[in-house]
């Protein structure tokens, strides 16, 4: 399990994609897991995601024909919900294990993880933690002194079982603006529904709005906790599930559809299914009538939506 992490723009996720093709190349499948929310190689930017390669990537087509495993954050940045990544990190790396315990074949074949930017104070630690999750081998550091430093006194080789090793960042790498990054999530929105050679065909999917369900994980109203009735524990405002009544407000937003069967159901920790089932896809939102209490969905392919739960990301993306 080979885990590459650094700071933003030091070419992290094209050293994955060497490492990815040189695999499959010597006859392997490897596994890629993709915790950068920001450009969302996979899937699109803001979720955690994994999928097993049978090809080299191509530089058009990416990974368009695969079919992923994917969980919803619904941002593009850790530092919005820290509480809420940490937690899709664990259902995915719990999710990978027991792919792996399941197949002889899958554990042999090797994991590529890329992880984000963001690798001082809090993001230090999640990276620690996705260290620790998908019990990595091997961290490859790019570029960056300080973070070999960190991880190296965090994982000493000689009790972890983790190597940690410093390579230069990768060559023709170049600083990327926020206008840059926001062409760039624009564009795996298009390649998400159209491909990335325009080999898909997207359909316009018009439902009422009593047909779906929608809420937004995280920041809900603060409650004090001198508040609530003697006995009752204050739910996580970070893992609060809180609905959101359809509107004008959602046009142009992308959803992601929730595998969840049950919007109410809740594991034993009190979280809920709609936060620790995995995502069967996206949606963007093309229009709205308030009159007719209908929205209109741009959807990947024909027919009615898998699932009824959709949960409210921040990105918005249009035509």
């Amino acid at each position: 399990v080979v885990i590459v992490c650094g700071p933003t723009d030091v070419g992290k996720s094209t050293f994955c994609q060497i490492l990815l093709n040189y695999a499959v190349k010597v006859g392997r499948r490897p596994l890629y897991v993709d915790l950068d929310i920001g450009q969302g190689s996979i899937t699109v930017p803001g979720s955690l995601s994994a999928v097993l390669l049978e090809r080299p990537i191509g530089i058009e087509d990416g990974f368009s024909n695969s079919a992923p495993l994917a969980f919803h954050y619904g941002d593009v940045t850790p530092m919005v919900n820290a509480r809420l990544f940490t937690l899709q990190q664990t259902r995915l790396a719990e999710a990978v294990a027991k792919r792996c315990e399941a197949s002889p074949a899958a554990r042999a074949t090797g994991q590529i993880i890329n992880t984000c930017g963001w690798v001082e104070g809090v993001g230090l630690e999640l990276l620690v933690d996705a260290i620790a999750k998908f019990k990595a081998d091997v961290v490859v550091v790019l570029d960056n002194e300080k973070l070999l430093h960190d991880l190296s006194q965090k994982f000493p080789a000689a009790s972890s079982g983790v190597t940690v090793k410093k390579l230069p960042k990768s060559g023709g790498v170049v600083t990327r603006n926020r206008q840059f990054r926001t062409q760039s999530r624009n564009t795996r929105m298009h390649d998400y529904f159209y491909g990335a050679a325009n080999e898909f065909a997207p359909h316009a999917l018009t439902i009422k709005f009593d047909q779906v369900t929608i809420h937004k994980i995280g920041g809900g109203e603060q409650i004090n906790a001198s508040m609530l009735p003697a006995g009752t524990e204050l739910v996580n405002q970070d893992l609060q599930v809180n609905a959101v009544a359809p509107g004008p407000e959602l046009l142009h937003c992308v959803l992601s559809v929730s595998s969840a069967d049950d919007e109410a159901a809740v594991d034993a920790a009190g979280v809920s299914a709609l936060i620790t089932c995995n995502v069967v896809g996206f949606v963007a939102v093309t229009a709205v009538d308030a009159a007719k209490r209908e929205l209109t969905l741009l959807v990947p392919c024909p027919g009615p939506l898998p699932k009824k739960n959709l949960l409210l990301t921040s990105l918005k993306w249009s035509e």
